[in-house]
């Protein structure tokens, strides 16, 4: 809880912890993107400027706080802030959903101020050697456990033009009081 606030972690990954290749998301899932924005919708978004840069454009519903260290920066309709702590302050909603990258995420869980994370596990090779953005949390250093089994689902995938069904694991982890 954040000054009365739910705070939400939000996010895919792959196994290993990639979320992000050449500034998107290494595959395409529908079933992850209608997650993200069920989970999303009515918030208070926090993110990096490089995630605020990938989205298609202002995500209805949603205010969006983009972390920045360029004060020139500016995206029409978003929030620019300088620091984590200012990115809270400046959210308007009463859930705060923090969508990433992985500076922002660390940052978070660092900050303890997250009430819960909800992430995809998406099960998709994404070689190492093209360099991918990988991000790891052991969620219980960071007082956060599993809420509920989870139980595997096969979903489409479109992996650079090729449709495959691979596991998803959607997990939803509490802050443990």
């Amino acid at each position: 809880m954040y000054a009365g606030k739910k705070v939400i972690l939000v996010g895919a990954f792959n196994p290993s912890g990639v979320f992000g290749l050449n500034g998107k998301l290494p595959w395409h899932s529908s079933s992850d993107l209608k997650h993200f924005k069920r989970v999303t919708e009515g918030s208070s978004m926090i993110m990096g400027r490089k995630t605020a840069q990938s989205l298609p454009g202002i995500l209805p519903g949603r205010e969006h706080v983009v972390i920045t260290s360029n004060q020139v920066f500016d995206l029409k309709g978003m929030i620019m802030t300088y620091s984590f702590s200012e990115a809270l302050e400046n959210c308007s909603r009463d859930t705060i959903c923090i969508i990433g990258g992985g500076s922002v995420w660390r940052q978070a869980l660092d900050s303890q101020v997250v009430d819960e994370a909800r992430v995809t596990v998406i099960d998709v090779h994404v070689p190492l050697e093209q360099d991918p953005e990988v991000f790891r949390a052991n969620w219980a250093d960071h007082k956060l456990c599993l809420a509920q089994p989870v139980e595997p689902e096969f979903l489409e995938v479109n992996l650079g033009g090729a449709v495959r069904e691979v596991k998803h694991e959607f997990m939803y982890y509490t802050r443990r009081t």
